[in-house]
């Protein structure tokens, strides 16, 4: 894959400023906030329609007549899951204009087949790995995209049995588009993660395995797929930004960015400082999230890329199921 030098054009004198169109936006759902209503997904709602044109209070309004219209559906999830979770898929109905009708049948089909082929149950995991399927098929996925699917989840627990999970399942959904057997997927991620788990300052687990898994979408080989990870990684945090293990598949999808680390790592720092300023102090765990989210949103519109844009859509689902960890560690799911 190739990264273009510093020296390019890095957005277009239209281009809106994502910082501004996400403070807006989230002005907007926040106003509609309960009492002691967690922000969190409220944030990522916003985020998700920076790119999406429109009055930004319209817009919320139309997510959460979504959100509403969800709830009939996914309402066996409990409360306080199911209400982060659908604010953010009905903000994902909204930006690419799909019904709930629509989305409640489609996910309904594709958990189907997921069933007839031996998918194990996975929740709402199973649910957001339906929708990556359908957005990496770019369309309705068939009985072999969902076989392709748990071939790749299963070679993946043959190398990682503890880690494995149905948290999985949408990563797995993920690369499914991906050139080879299942089996040659699963050892191509498994020399990712092995060479990243090998690397000073790295830990392993969980999150490394889900790094590993976004780095095995971009067609590189294992060791160039490292370097890149690292050299972004420290490129951050030389500009104090956090690299943890919960900011391992923020540098991975950084990754895909078609610029130098050092020029990637001054976008994320520049909006990272300037969305911890707005953040509330037990909220600053999710700047490098969104920082991320709006540097590819920035991208997009210097040099819009169909690899940045399927990217940015699996990084969605990925804060998705981010809210969803978080809330079953906490108890409230």
């Amino acid at each position: 894959m190739p990264f273009r030098d510093d020296r390019a054009n890095s957005q277009s004198s239209s281009a809106i400023d994502p910082l501004a169109r996400f403070a807006e936006l989230f002005t907007a759902f926040d106003a509609g906030r309960k009492l002691l209503g967690d922000r969190a997904p409220l944030r990522l709602a916003a985020v998700t329609l920076v790119a999406t044109p429109g009055d930004a209070t319209e817009l919320a309004a139309r997510v959460r007549a979504r959100a509403a219209e969800l709830d009939p559906h996914y309402g066996g999830w409990t409360s306080s899951m199911a209400d982060a979770v659908r604010i953010v898929l009905a903000a994902t109905l909204v930006r690419v204009g799909e019904s709930v009708e629509e989305f409640v049948a489609a996910t309904t089909r594709v958990q189907a087949l997921m069933r007839a082929a031996g998918v194990r149950k996975g929740g709402v995991h199973e649910v957001l790995a339906s929708l990556v399927l359908r957005r990496v098929v770019q369309g309705a996925p068939t009985e072999a995209h969902v076989v392709r699917m748990r071939g790749i989840y299963e070679r993946m627990k043959h190398h990682h049995w503890f880690l494995t999970g149905p948290e999985d399942l949408a990563p797995c959904a993920m690369l499914v588009g991906k050139d080879g057997t299942p089996e040659e997927i699963g050892d191509h991620i498994e020399a990712i993660y092995a060479r990243l788990a090998a690397a000073p300052k790295i830990w392993r687990g969980d999150e490394l395995q889900t790094a590993a898994n976004v780095l095995g979408l971009a067609a590189l080989a294992p060791d160039e797929a490292v370097s890149r990870f690292l050299s972004i990684a420290a490129a951050l945090r030389e500009r104090k930004v956090p690299v943890r293990g919960r900011e391992y598949d923020e540098v991975a999808v950084l990754a895909f960015l078609p610029r130098s680390a050092s020029q990637i790592a001054e976008r994320v720092a520049v909006m990272h400082a300037r969305l911890t300023a707005e953040l509330a102090w037990h909220e600053d765990s999710v700047a490098t999230s969104l920082a991320t989210n709006l540097a590819f949103v920035e991208q997009l519109q210097a040099e819009p890329d169909a690899r940045v844009g399927a990217l940015a859509d699996a990084k969605l689902l990925l804060d998705m199921q981010s809210i969803v960890t978080v809330r079953q560690s906490s108890g409230s799911a």
